[in-house]
């Protein structure tokens, strides 16, 4: 049963965007444990990725595998295609909320900031993704999907081709560039997941002064 009537919406709503999909289905190979649960700044990393997701004032959805997702909360929705990674958990997103546009973000993010995110969720663009840049690299895991995307992404998945950078080179999409980036995001921190305990110390020696000059 689809979450939201798609039938209520009208023309112009097509190009909104309100809910934010958080994507946990990772195995969490490279960190050794379940990442997003690990312990950061006296909470849980998957804690600072809510809290700034819910900030933005946007609906709340995780994709994920295991159950321990599904008490936090939040709607949760497992992966059609198990196993594929990010591509996957997208394709689920798409498929199970019934909204045109769905905000995609990694649940390893801690330092997320809601006002960036605000701000990409009031864009109002046509193309099939909404992407920003930071470095001369476009950030896939904190982009905005059109559910038009869903034959492709099926088509890519039972091929096998799971990379969302030539998903980008599929579809159309719109590129914020980095100047409007950077007065949320400084040093492209809002970007940065714990994929190693190495990254997981960095962001939390980091995250005082983000948080202090950023998000105060």
């Amino acid at each position: 049963m689809p979450i939201k009537d798609k039938k209520q919406m009208t023309k112009n709503e097509h190009f909104f965007t309100r809910s934010i999909a958080i994507l946990a289905g990772g195995r969490s190979s490279r960190f050794g444990s379940e990442k997003a649960f690990a312990p950061f700044l006296g909470r849980r990393v998957i804690d600072f990725v809510l809290k700034a997701c819910f900030e933005s004032g946007a609906d709340i959805y995780i994709i994920a595998n295991r159950y321990k997702y599904s008490q936090l909360g939040f709607p949760t929705f497992s992966d059609h295609y198990q196993g594929l990674g990010p591509l996957a958990g997208i394709h689920s997103a798409l498929k199970n909320i019934q909204d045109e546009r769905i905000l995609i973000v990694g649940c390893d993010m801690p330092l997320l900031n809601p006002c960036l995110i605000e701000w990409m969720l009031r864009l109002k663009r046509e193309e099939q993704i909404t992407i920003p840049e930071y470095e001369g690299k476009l950030q896939p895991l904190h982009a905005i999907y059109s559910r038009s995307l869903l034959p492709l992404i099926e088509k890519r998945l039972q091929q096998k081709k799971l990379s969302l950078y030539e998903l980008l080179g599929e579809s159309s999409y719109y590129k914020i560039s980095q100047k409007h980036v950077v007065p949320y995001c400084p040093h492209g921190l809002c970007f940065a997941s714990t994929n190693t305990k190495e990254e997981l110390k960095r962001l939390e020696a980091a995250a005082p002064a983000y948080f202090e000059k950023v998000l105060s």
